[in-house]
């Protein structure tokens, strides 16, 4: 059978995408490989890919990010029904996601509203932390649409091998901004944000607006 490629269905996609960060601590991508392997969801490579990493939250990210783009055909019920084996609460937790039956197109509108002089202002280490959950999904391509490189990205990757998702994209956002300093602004952030975000949610534009918001409330009171 062959291997469908391309995104999931757009209500897969967005279950899985505001689930990424419970998934990457709680499950392990080698108990899918094989199973996703003969249902001809994964192709060789892909089970290699997965299973050569020495981590497990490495292999269980690994695992997502191809299940992302495994097509809009069964491949989503396919891992639903290895979960629902392997990690029984996972299951329940994915499938009372609410909110994916509206997929609403992105509206980006409230930025305009935003002050320029907020909108320029340099991130703050607090920004990079609050920052930090707003692009689980597809971190390592906007790290590099930032201007980090893929070594520097591995590089922090490896000297922190347990650390979560989260905390990696916090440090990378701070090497960015102390690598290119006075272009690390929200603006260059949120540009790069837009350009990548999908209907498949691949932003929490919330997390982005709480953030800017926080800083405006602490610019406001100084």
């Amino acid at each position: 059978m062959p291997v469908r490629k391309g995104k999931l269905k757009p209500v897969d996609a967005v279950r899985l995408t505001r689930n990424y960060s419970m998934l990457l601590e709680d499950i392990d991508g080698q108990y899918f490989v094989a199973d996703l392997f003969s249902k001809g969801v994964f192709t060789a490579d892909d089970k290699e890919e997965v299973s050569s990493q020495a981590y497990r939250r490495k292999r269980t990210e690994v695992m997502l990010d191809k299940l992302l783009d495994s097509g809009p055909g069964e491949a989503y019920n396919a891992f639903i029904e290895i979960l629902a084996r392997e990690y029984p609460d996972v299951a329940v937790r994915l499938n009372e996601t609410s909110g994916v039956d509206e997929i609403p197109t992105p509206d980006y509108s409230w930025f305009d509203s935003i002050p320029d002089s907020i909108k320029k202002s340099i991130i703050t280490d607090a920004d990079a932390s609050r920052l930090s959950r707003s692009f689980v999904r597809n971190w390592k391509q906007i790290m590099i649409l930032l201007g980090l490189t893929e070594t520097m990205i591995d590089i922090e990757s490896q000297n922190s091998p347990y650390s979560t998702i989260p905390i990696l994209i916090t440090t990378l956002l701070i090497k960015w901004k102390q690598r290119f300093y006075s272009q690390a602004t929200f603006e260059a952030l949120v540009k790069v944000l837009q350009e990548v975000d999908t209907v498949e949610a691949c932003v929490d534009w919330e997390c982005v607006k709480n953030a800017l918001q926080n800083r405006q409330s602490n610019k406001s009171s100084s």
